[in-house]
């Protein structure tokens, strides 16, 4: 019996501290961690796909005939433009219960560019097709 309460004092020490150090911010919940990387993802996922149009529309603003040096200056200016971007991601706690609703809603939570994509793609399959 001895044994048994010993155990059980252990367990709530362990508890207790596990508790204490989430307090402090030493330790986070699996869950949480989760939502957070999830989120960072989605935000790293969106960034990226709206690079092209981005791009698109800073290349085309170079007068022709374009200069290949200056397309690519053009091109690292978004992408540096992109990494600052993404350098001020601030997790949103009710963004991502937002995106959770929709996604058990069966509700898809792809980024406009998506849209684009795909559309691009159908569009370069009827090309290819006729």
């Amino acid at each position: 019996m001895l044994l048994h309460d010993a155990e059980i004092k252990k367990s709530k020490a362990v508890i207790l501290e596990m508790e204490v150090k989430q307090l402090q911010m030493k330790m986070h919940n699996a869950e949480d961690v989760k939502a957070l990387t999830n989120d960072l993802v989605e935000t790293i996922r969106e960034a990226l796909l709206s690079f092209p149009e981005r791009a698109t529309a800073a290349v085309w603003s170079i007068p022709m005939p374009r200069d290949p040096n200056e397309v690519a200056d053009v091109l690292r200016k978004e992408v540096y433009s992109v990494m600052a971007d993404l350098s001020d991601y601030q997790f949103d706690g009710l963004r991502v219960q937002k995106r959770m609703k929709q996604i058990e809603k069966g509700v898809s939570v792809g980024s406009a560019g998506d849209k684009n994509v795909a559309a691009q793609a159908d569009e370069k399959q009827e090309v290819t097709s006729e």
